[in-house]
């Protein structure tokens, strides 16, 4: 068995002719198309790679090992999401508790200055109020 990945030369007359005259059988990937998603370029790309150099007894061999890379993938693929679901909860938690600070002093800068400008007004009015 060899997979191909439509390089042109896998799929030149002679490498198609050289291939069938030795019976081996080919598995070609699936054409560019815009129907496929970036994610499976990266999926065909990782398993391709991983499978590159390797050497299999039979095509069971191969799908047991597509199929234990692809576990894999999905598996980390759900530890990264549940990680940065996570991490945006403590995030989102850690601004709350900022914001909840923030407001408390905003409040009291607020009261701080309100006191100030009746006690400027007052002393302003007092002494107004002795001038005349």
């Amino acid at each position: 068995m060899l997979p191909l990945d439509n390089m042109s030369a896998h799929t030149d007359g002679v490498t198609v002719e050289f291939l069938k005259q030795k019976q081996i059988k080919m598995i070609e990937d699936p054409p560019y198309s815009p129907d496929l998603a970036m994610c499976d370029f990266w999926l065909f790309f990782s398993l391709k790679n991983n499978l590159l150099g390797r050497r299999f007894q039979s095509e069971e061999e191969i799908v047991q090992t597509a199929t234990d890379m692809t576990k894999l993938v999905v598996q980390t693929a759900t530890d990264v999401t549940t990680l940065l679901v996570q991490t945006a909860t403590d995030v989102t938690k850690l601004l709350v508790q900022t914001a909840a600070v923030v407001t408390k002093l905003l409040v009291q800068t607020a009261t701080d200055m309100t006191k100030l400008l009746v006690q400027t007004a007052a002393d302003l009015i007092r002494s107004c109020a002795n001038r005349c």
